[in-house]
Formats: structure tokens, sequence, C-alpha cells
């Protein structure tokens, strides 16, 4: 893994010190940078060097569609734990544990978080028995409150060789609802995931598209990219392949002007079904937007649950079936969604055997 990640030594050095130190006392190492520069791909290196020196790995990488669902990530970090384990928990903390990750024996009883970090802090404590263990943490800013909660219950009391690798957007502001926090607070280190350098932008296009630039074309993609890997990417892949291209025509003046050519180039029926999407603020369960065309189900979108239910207007229903309601939608973007023609349907029953 680590032979992939190009332009990048300081830091894979960096996590390597970090991995060395775990055999004393716990450590956190953040690795920090803006979306795209990176921070994933330098996150799995270390997963994977973690995995090479024996490092039992916990790991879990949120998403912002999972940040509002409670012990979500708690439930993925100790995913492949083993019953064993699980089993050797005091009760409480066996309750706790089997409710967090929904068995079937498990009672609903109210959430406490005590139980629940003294059973994190249990499980790592007796797997760092065997082998040092480690916590990895994508997106450290989409971790759902309950699961950050009982990481830091942990932390502050974990003293087996154990530590916490995580990702996060700087852009963010902060670890949101995650605090790494020891009792000594040189235990966490923070490492700055920086631009690429020239050179490196040229391997790394090289290696994953396939393709060498000139110099004043590669220097281009540079400026407009402010070297971060991921929008030099996206730029590269729009030069044309034939003939030799104009370094100042050939390469948009912005990411911005390569998003507007892609979505420009999107199916008209399409365009309308994501700008009903967009108009959408806070979207929920249950109702899909179904444009005309396009097959039953193609996109799935949800209204809020906030608003009553809103009467449909004739113009939105017009040469189709007579629904008496809109599902619970907010009541400004119902005239937007009539614009467009879009009809607004209860999502089908799921399915119990799923």
């Amino acid at each position: 893994m680590c032979a992939n990640v190009v332009g990048r030594d300081a830091e894979l050095r960096a996590t390597a010190r970090f991995l060395d130190s775990l055999a004393g006392q716990p450590q956190a190492l953040v690795l920090e940078g803006e979306p795209g520069i990176g921070k994933t791909t330098l996150w799995l290196a270390a997963v994977e060097q973690a995995r090479q020196r024996g490092f039992r790995v916990l790991l879990c990488r949120p998403s912002a569609a999972e940040a509002q669902l409670s012990y979500a990530s708690l439930a993925d970090l100790l995913a492949d734990v083993g019953d064993p384990v699980l089993k050797s928990l005091p009760q409480p903390q066996r309750r706790a544990i089997d409710f967090v990750l929904l068995r079937a024996e498990a009672e609903p009883v109210v959430a406490d978080y005590r139980a629940t970090g003294a059973a994190l802090l249990s499980v790592v404590e007796r797997l760092a028995d065997e082998m040092p263990v480690l916590l990895a943490i994508d997106d450290l800013q989409w971790l759902d409150g309950s699961s950050a909660r009982v990481v830091e219950f942990a932390l502050r009391r974990l003293a087996s060789r154990a530590g916490v690798l995580g990702a996060l957007r700087s852009a963010e502001g902060g670890d949101r609802g995650l605090s790494l926090s020891f009792p000594d607070p040189g235990r966490v280190s923070r490492v700055r995931v920086g631009p690429l350098s020239l050179g490196a932008l040229h391997q790394m296009l090289r290696e994953r598209i396939g393709r060498s630039f000139p110099r004043p074309m590669l220097a281009r993609i540079e400026q407009v990219s402010g070297g971060n890997p991921f929008y030099a990417l996206e730029l590269a892949r729009d030069v044309p392949r034939e003939g030799t291209p104009d370094v100042t025509s050939a390469l948009p003046h912005s990411l911005a002007q390569v998003m507007r050519a892609r979505i420009e180039g999107i199916r008209p029926e399409v365009r309308r079904a994501l700008l009903a999407a967009a108009a959408l603020a806070e979207p929920t369960p249950p109702a899909y937007i179904q444009p005309p065309r396009l097959p039953t189900g193609a996109v799935c979108i949800a209204g809020s649950p906030r608003s009553p239910p809103i009467p449909r207007s004739g113009r939105a229903t017009s040469g189709r079936p007579p629904s008496a309601w809109m599902p619970s939608l907010p009541l400004r973007w119902t005239k937007v969604l009539s614009e467009l023609d879009l009809e607004v349907r209860p999502l089908p029953p799921r399915n119990s055997s799923n």
C-alpha cells in the first residue's frame, strides 16, 4: 500500500513513528487537511502498516449521511470483535454492547454512555493483552455524537498498548463531535497534509490515469488545483489526448468550470431531478421523486417530515393518475416541484426479510 503513496515520505515517517510509540503508552495521531488532499490515502496506508506489524485494527469510516445515527460508528468499530471477547464482559457492559450491535437478544435499554464506554474500554484492554490495538477512524468530522462520547470515555481511561488514528477535514473547523483527549495532552499529535509537489503530481497522474504531461501543462494543472491530488486528477482527465493541447485553452481556468461542464453534459430529465433534490433542505424518508420518462425508482429523493401533508397542484399531476396528497415536503418547495413537473410518491414498503 505504501508503495502507491506518492510524495508523502514525511507523512509516512510520522505514521511509522506513531505506531512505534504505542509500545510505550497510548497515543493519538490526526491527519488534517482539506478535502481531496490525500488524508484517506495516508490513513489507509497507516492501517495497512499497522496490520503488517501485527496490530489488531478496529476501524470505522463515518459518512455525512450517518452522522445523526446513534452508535453507527461504534458498531462499525466493534463489528469484527469475536463473541469470546464480548461474552467475557460484565453483564451491564454486555447488555450495552448488544444494544449497540442491534443483536436480537438485546433489550431496548436506555442509552448509558458510562456502561457503553466501559465496555469499549474493556474490549480494547482485552485485545491489547494479546497484541497492540489501533482504533482507526476516517473522517472524524462525521463521527456520530453517541459514538464520540463513548470513544472519549474510553480514551481518557486507556492505559494499554492502544492508540487512535484519525483523519479530519481541516475545513470543518475542529474535531466536531470527538475530542481526542488523554490525561497528557502531549499524547495527541497532528500532521498537516499539504499539497503535492510538481514532481509528485507528475508521478501520481502517470500512475493513476497513465498519462504524462509536458511541463507547462503540468505546471498549469498544479496552479489550478493548488497541488490537491483529487482536483488535479479531475483537471487532467479533461485535457484532450489527441494533438498538442494548448496550455491556456485545453485546461479549464477553475474547478468550478470543470464541474459546470460536467453538469451541462447530464441529460435534461436527470438534471431536473437533481435540481429538485438540491431544493430539499432536509432529505429524509419517506418519498421519492420520479421524473417523467425515467424508469420507476431511478431517482430516490426524500422529503422532510416536519410539514403537514400538502395537496398536490393540478399542474403537478397533469397527465398522471391523480394522487390526493404530496408526502410531507416543505411548503416552500411545493411550487418548485410542480414547476419541474416531478411526481412525488411514497417509497414502497421495505421487505421485512432484508
